[in-house]
């Protein structure tokens, strides 16, 4: 594809490496392409030029069509906002998909001409909007505002690379574009990101509901999406108060085929939809956004109490229940800081609880929300009947909620600490709904803590014993030479040492045999390729050095093979081991005089070619490498011995707080 320019991370992509890799390319290959645009600090390649580069040193070029995409906007970067590329992308998928003909015509047309096709195809796919006439009036993109600045010609690429996607994956395309946004602006994280955890969650939570499902926090429409694959809910109902969010829900959900009716506007200010009844409501609601409240005091919404201008979640909550059909659920995730919070939203918590609204609190884990760290609170709600106890689950710990909660939900086994407390009590102790000081005690096992603490204890007797008698041979370094020191660079000019290119890529997230950051840092590798293929690159091979310089410098051999290299991870094979021991290598990196050439970064990293080797005689390294190895056989039991101790510490604690006789 001509005139389309690369950024380093399309390089990257194109050719399944790090970037980091790129980066060294550059370094160390005079002919390597020039820059052709950009910035010294993001510079632009001509992709016909990298192509023919890779290609010359035979290696596999992946053409993937969402990448393709991504790198035809480099030369908007900086010009178009972020929010506005993206509408521009998905506003050119929906013409392809929906007006094949207006579509051929526009990258077809003069380019001075374009600019009133859009528009006239932009009018005509905006009227097929799943909304009413008045929104899609107030959802119109300006495209001359939106291109303003931009040359037409930079347009020429963005139309060729959808022009050649294939229409029958258009959605699954939009929807890979949508994500990469999500990921690098704010824009796509604050509305919902595509398949993100608390999406997951809420429609895992609607598997099996028929009727309507109502989300008055839409955004982009994630969670609709995913319970309309479920294939059960008649109606889908969204509403949101950002035009640009809810223009990507139309487009989105047009793509993908699924039928949803959208209302624009402030839901908290006003009901769209006020004589609406859901089967089911789900909201994901902006967390501490602040409201007046002074207009709300009439609204029969918000019965159970107006709260604090910081208390937009617990309206959110009664938004929900006044459009809850009699045996509906809705569930609302909110932050753990309105489960505790005094004052106003005590009482209003309190006046939930008296209706018997709240069914179930559960805890989640940090990062469910897309857009921030904090663990939010899952709030399961029913209309106001009778109620005797609240059940809490303290999830933080599990890592797919969406695989559990819905059945720990419908009365099955709860693998989490949990409890069901008598609303009685809640409300004496002041209506704190936060899971954890309420769970975990009444479903403790005597034997089982008992066990657990005398166990710990014998292990720990008996490695403390091991280690005692254990000897660390004499360090004896005085006769060694004076290193010759040199770099890593170096031994890979001179072939002594090889990089070896890294090709498990994105597609290796899931396989158990791709060794990781982690597994250098906790210095225990994965298990081996069950099916290793027959000299295969791919795979690491026996005395293979594996390194990692995020957040410290940690590196170990490989000394069984068969494994794959994530992308994080440098891959070296000695190819000279008359003149290095690969596991002197190993060792040789981690020397604290590398961490000078730290570079500071949102991903601190230590260029490879940088770091030193002091080079001394083979037989040297074997020596130091031993002793060396020694010392670490001696810090892995030093470190079994502060982990038995903290499992002894904590059972014997557990024994003090409830009671146990440990003798």
């Amino acid at each position: 594809m001509s005139d389309q320019l690369l950024s380093p991370t399309n390089i990257a992509e194109l050719a399944s490496v790090s970037r980091s890799v790129v980066s060294n390319w550059r370094k160390r290959y005079d002919d390597f392409p020039e820059p052709v645009g950009g910035t010294d600090s993001r510079p632009l390649f001509s992709r016909d030029e990298i192509i023919s580069w890779l290609t010359a040193r035979d290696y596999t070029v992946t053409e993937d069509t969402v990448a393709t995409i991504w790198a035809s906007l480099n030369v908007l970067r900086g010009i178009l906002e972020a929010d506005s590329a993206q509408i521009l992308v998905l506003l050119l998928f929906g013409i392809r998909q929906y007006l094949p003909d207006e579509f051929d015509e526009i990258a077809g047309a003069h380019r001075n001409e374009r600019l009133s096709l859009l528009d006239a195809a932009e009018a005509e796919l905006r009227s097929h909007y799943p909304t009413d006439e008045k929104n899609r009036v107030a959802l119109r993109v300006d495209l001359a505002d939106l291109l303003t600045g931009i040359s037409p010609a930079s347009v020429d690429p963005l139309l060729t690379a959808i022009g050649s996607a294939e229409v029958g994956r258009i959605a699954d395309y939009a929807d890979e574009i949508i994500a990469r946004f999500s990921r690098t602006d704010r824009f796509g994280n604050v509305h919902g990101s595509v398949g993100s955890s608390s999406s997951a969650l809420l429609a895992a939570l609607l598997r099996d509901v028929e009727g309507t499902v109502y989300d008055p926090a839409s955004g982009i429409a994630d969670a609709l999406v995913l319970v309309a694959a479920h294939h059960r809910a008649t109606s889908l109902i969204g509403s949101e108060i950002s035009p640009r969010a809810l223009i990507v829900a139309c487009l989105r959900t047009m793509l993908s085929g699924v039928n949803v009716s959208f209302t624009l506007g402030d839901v908290l200010a006003e009901d769209p939809v006020p004589d609406l009844v859901a089967d089911a409501v789900i909201v994901e609601p902006p967390l501490g956004v602040r409201v007046d409240p002074t207009d709300m005091l009439a609204d029969p919404r918000f019965s159970y109490g107006i709260s604090s201008s910081m208390g937009s979640e617990l309206l959110w909550i009664q938004h929900a229940l006044a459009h809850l059909a009699p045996e509906g659920r809705a569930y609302v995730l909110t932050s753990h800081a309105v489960l505790r919070r005094g004052r106003r939203e005590k009482d209003i918590r309190a006046n939930l609880l008296t209706a018997g609204c709240v069914e179930a609190i559960v805890s989640l884990p940090s990062r469910t929300l897309s857009y921030t760290a904090t663990p939010p609170a899952l709030w399961v709600l029913r209309n106001p009947g009778p109620a005797r106890s609240v059940l809490f689950i303290d999830a933080r710990d599990v890592t797919e909620p969406r695989d559990v909660v819905p059945s720990w939900l419908s009365e099955g086994r709860i693998d989490a600490p949990h409890a069901r407390i008598d609303i009685t009590t809640l409300l004496a102790d002041g209506s704190d709904l936060t899971p954890a000081p309420w769970t975990g005690f009444d479903d403790v096992d005597p034997t089982l803590v008992k066990k657990a603490a005398i166990d710990t204890a014998a292990a720990l007797s008996a490695t403390l014993e091991s280690l005692a008698a254990s000897q660390l041979p004499p360090i004896a370094l005085d006769g060694l030479p004076k290193p010759q020191i040199t770099t890593v660079g170096k031994l890979l000019d001179v072939g002594v040492v090889e990089r070896v290119p890294n090709r498990a890529g994105r597609t290796a997230k899931t396989d158990p045999s791709v060794v990781r950051h982690q597994h250098l840092r906790d210095q225990a590798l994965p298990t081996q390729c069950e099916n290793p293929a027959l000299n295969s690159t791919d795979e690491t091979k026996p005395g293979d050095v594996l390194l990692t310089t995020v957040h410290g410098i940690f590196a170990m051999v490989d000394w069984g093979g068969d494994r794959r290299v994530s992308l994080g991870v440098e891959h070296l094979r000695v190819t000279d081991r008359s003149a290095l021991a690969p596991d002197y290598l190993a060792f040789a990196l981690t020397g604290t005089w590398n961490e000078r050439f730290r570079v500071e970064s949102a991903m601190s990293r230590i260029t490879l070619e940088d770091m030193e080797i002091p080079m001394i005689p083979l037989s040297d390294q074997e020596e130091v490498g031993q002793l060396l190895s020694r010392i670490g056989e001696i810090q892995n039991q030093a470190r079994h011995i502060v982990q038995l101790g903290d499992e002894a510490r904590s059972g014997i604690l557990d024994a003090v707080r409830h009671h146990i006789d440990i003798s």
